[in-house]
This record gives C-alpha cells, structure tokens and sequence, in this order.
C-alpha cells in the first residue's frame, strides 16, 4: 500500500470526526 494512501484515509477520517463534532455540537 502506498504511503499517500494512508495519508488520505487519514485525512478523511479527521475530517469526518471534525465535521461529526461540528454537527453534533451545532444540534445541541
């Protein structure tokens, strides 16, 4: 597995968590 993969899973995965924390706070 090539390395840049990794980091764009990574990345994905850090954002989803970003935009899930925004999304959850923003309903509360």
């Amino acid at each position: 597995v090539p390395t840049f993969w990794q980091y764009i899973v990574k990345g994905a995965i850090l954002l989803l968590a970003v935009w899930m924390d925004s999304a959850t706070k923003r309903r509360s």
